[in-house]
């Protein structure tokens, strides 16, 4: 059965408590198998027959609007860290974001002329943070409005592991 990668937004980090036990569990009474999680901050693999978007949805149901969840295949998260205009993710990986969004943006690009480079492709976004994201005013929040879109954020660490794991 192919991997679906399941992306939450926000979950033990934005205020929203989900145990990585409990995540599982639902995960597997939606009949996901082989379902897995990658650090305690809403990431999910599983495996399904399901389309990855059909996937997002119902567990996004399952635990309530105030929860998005993104789906991406294996292979697209590949594509992502391949395609990563501030050069191989893994030269600065602490200052290198990529933002996974639910849909394609409503404009072209982020109006933003903070420090911040932001490029969008498709339904991903890059960002370089050149002091870090923690200091800086380019949050997941202004960058959803700014774009028209939800979105959820994940280091190349983590994402370097997501695949690690498929």
């Amino acid at each position: 059965m192919p991997t679906v990668v399941l992306l939450l937004r926000a979950v033990n980090v934005g205020g929203v408590r989900i145990a990585k036990a409990d995540l599982r569990r639902v995960a597997s009474a939606l009949g996901l198998s082989d379902v897995r999680t990658h650090l305690n901050s809403g990431n999910l693999l599983a495996e399904s027959e399901g389309p990855p978007d059909a996937v997002a949805g119902a567990l996004a149901a399952k635990l309530g609007a105030e929860v998005p969840v993104i789906a991406r295949t294996p292979e697209a998260l590949a594509a992502v860290l391949a395609a990563c205009p501030f050069g191989p993710p893994e030269i600065e990986p602490a200052r290198v974001q990529f933002a996974f969004l639910d849909a394609l943006p409503a404009v072209e690009g982020l109006d933003w002329d903070g420090p911040e480079r932001v490029a969008v492709a498709g339904t991903e976004a890059f960002i370089h943070y050149p002091d870090g994201v923690g200091r800086s005013e380019l949050t997941l929040a202004r960058l959803e409005r700014g774009l028209g879109v939800t979105a959820t954020m994940r280091g190349a660490k983590t994402v370097t592991g997501l695949l690690d794991r498929c």
